[in-house]
């Protein structure tokens, strides 16, 4: 959407990879309204109670600000600091040549970051995109190929784990990340009774099965 990504008006931790400038979240505190405003309503109900005439402003947002600390990926851990920042350099310089290519072949134009800011996040195209969303995205077929057969593999074998250590998962639970979608399930026809199908090709597809 723009041509380099150290033009993005949005959330970005460039800065921070680049240059050492500390990332600070940003967030609004409803709790600490919440309770704010619970006082000011006690406060108008008591002077009401005493016959006073009272007048509070209202309640302003209560934002909170904290550091986000950054930390290196595994394979960069033994780099010193400099050396880091030189890779991620490389990163944005090679991602900006590849965008500007792309769009000189495709004869095609980013918008500017002021442009980006000032659009409406709530604007839909006119013709949108109804297919459903893929399993994965890859640069190539062979790819994504390769993704569903290594997923699939991962979910058969989890679940003949499953099976074995039934009696444990509730107290050890499943490693972390070991997520498998939902064995999906049917009403027979003929009796009243649910019967589970499971289906290799249905295991790749958690969020079209229901």
């Amino acid at each position: 959407m723009v041509w380099s990504a150290r033009e993005w008006p949005g959330i970005t931790s460039i800065p921070a990879l680049l240059g050492g400038k500390p990332l600070v979240g940003r967030w609004r505190d409803y709790s600490a309204e919440y309770e704010l405003r619970r006082r000011r309503q006690r406060r108008l109900v008591a002077a009401a109670a005493s016959g006073r005439a009272l007048q509070l402003p209202k309640t302003a947002p209560v934002w909170r600000e904290y550091p986000i600390p950054l930390v290196p990926l595994p394979q960069w851990r033994e780099l010193p600091v400099g050396k880091q920042r030189a890779v991620v350099v490389g990163m944005l310089n090679d991602d900006t040549r590849l965008t500007r290519e792309r769009h000189e072949r495709n004869g095609t134009c980013p918008l500017d970051p002021q442009a980006i800011v000032d659009a409406n996040p709530f604007s839909r195209p006119a013709n949108p995109k109804r297919s459903p969303a893929p399993l994965c995205h890859a640069s190539a077929r062979p790819m994504r190929r390769a993704f569903r057969e290594a997923y699939r593999r991962f979910v058969d074998g989890l679940r003949a784990c499953t099976e074995v250590v039934a009696d444990f998962v509730p107290s050890t639970g499943f490693p972390v990340g070991s997520t498998v979608p939902p064995i999906h399930c049917r009403r027979s026809f003929r009796t009243t009774s649910v019967f589970v199908i499971v289906h290799k090709c249905w295991t790749l597809m958690p969020r079209r099965g229901f």
